[in-house]
């Protein structure tokens, strides 16, 4: 088909969806000279809106010598509302046991220029609630808003020798609205604002949350950018998956403290017959010569996240960690999806921690693990150990 110019673009099989969406976000346009590479990843954008079954196209002649290039899509038969459920447990055999259920819910083309309405719910070891609008600003797609507004109350452990001192909950109240572009099918840019507080509750302990930390007011400007081309979320074999977040807070919007914060998290996966390698990176600090306050301090640690030690037990005002876990797949899919033997290097480096010496703390720590990819989610059996003599087995259903 070299050589083929594109006269027009049509689609077949659109109901709730609109047209004008589709070819909007298409590289071919009319007018185009034909390319099957660019065909391909108009076909994968599409098909990775999520609004779809099946996404195809044809190049055909008409009577009157065009070319027209049609693109048959099957819609989801159970859109435009979509819901999923998840289910977290895990126990570590020293006491901390933890179960979560989750829920998110999308409700599709609420309107001619596709918004949509998303939420999601988390219920047990830490709780959480979040409702967001989407709108986009064009027929194309090319330009969005969104408006959302979020809750959580989440444990905060503090540790002292291994030994839990106490356990509090922190809570957060946040909403915002952002001003956003799609990059292609695999990602986003956002800018925009966001207010909101947290507050520390009492649970377990003989000293005072609100000594701990006193509510504090929260108020910024945000700027993320979110890539994801991983092609299995659990167990990976190929792709990319970024997040980069940078925020600063200003007191002139309502904050109570002026500083800067970097937030960046990074995975990679290749993989060769049954063996597959993932290598992961996050990064939390202050950007700038203002200290973050303690309403920002980090809680780390758990299983592939510095496996050995305690989920949360280390809390510090910075984090630098990397982590390269190897998957050998002992069966295939079938009832099961697929069963693993893996092991994990990790290395860590937490800023200010309650028990370091000299005011940071760099931690070694490796995993070993058997997981079983059921219709429920991942199964781990898994143990870890850490430097300073650190150990700890795991069980746990979700993703880590």
């Amino acid at each position: 088909m070299t050589g083929i110019r594109i006269n027009d673009i049509e689609f077949v099989g659109t109901q709730r969806v609109q047209q004008e969406a589709l070819r909007g976000g298409m590289e071919t346009q009319a007018g185009d000279l034909f390319d099957s590479a660019k065909a391909e990843r108009d076909m994968r954008r599409l098909f990775g809106r999520g609004d779809f079954e099946h996404v195809s196209y044809a190049v055909n002649l008409r009577p009157d010598g065009s070319n027209v290039m049609t693109t048959t899509v099957s819609e989801k038969s159970w859109g435009p509302q979509y819901l999923r459920l998840g289910l977290g447990v895990s126990t570590d055999f020293e006491g901390d046991s933890f179960f979560s259920l989750r829920a998110s819910h999308r409700w599709s083309w609420l309107n001619a220029l596709g918004a949509e309405w998303r939420n999601e719910v988390e219920i047990g070891h830490a709780d959480r609630l979040s409702t967001e609008w989407l709108q986009p600003l064009t027929p194309g797609q090319r330009l969005f808003t969104s408006a959302y507004l979020s809750g959580e109350r989440t444990p905060f452990d503090l540790y002292r020798n291994g030994d839990r001192l106490a356990r509090f909950r922190r809570q957060s109240v946040t909403s915002g609205v952002d001003l956003g572009v799609p990059v292609q099918e695999w990602g986003e840019a956002r800018v925009g604002i966001s207010r909101g507080n947290v507050s520390m509750l009492n649970d377990t302990s003989f000293v005072p949350a609100s000594e701990l930390l006193p509510r504090a007011r929260a108020a910024g400007l945000q700027l993320r950018l979110r890539a994801d081309t991983l092609d299995n979320r659990v167990f990976p074999r190929s792709g990319v998956e970024t997040d980069l977040q940078l925020y600063s807070s200003r007191s002139t919007l309502g904050a109570d403290n002026n500083y800067n914060k970097l937030s960046f998290s990074a995975l990679t996966a290749l993989a060769t017959g049954p063996h597959s390698l993932t290598a992961a990176m996050e990064v939390q600090r202050k950007l700038g010569g203002n200290e973050l306050p303690d309403d920002e301090l980090i809680s780390f640690g758990g299983f592939l996240k510095l496996s050995g030690y305690r989920t949360g037990e280390l809390v510090g005002n910075s984090l630098h960690f990397g982590r390269l876990v190897y998957n050998y797949r002992i069966s295939g899919p079938g009832w099961l999806d697929g069963v693993y033997l893996g092991a994990s290097a990790e290395l860590g480096r937490m800023g200010n921690t309650i028990d370091a010496q000299n005011g940071e703390q760099t931690v070694r720590s490796n995993a070993l693990y058997l997981a079983i990819d059921t219709p429920l989610g991942p199964l781990y059996f898994g143990a870890g150990r850490a430097s300073r003599s650190k150990n700890a087995l795991y069980l746990m259903i979700g993703k880590p």
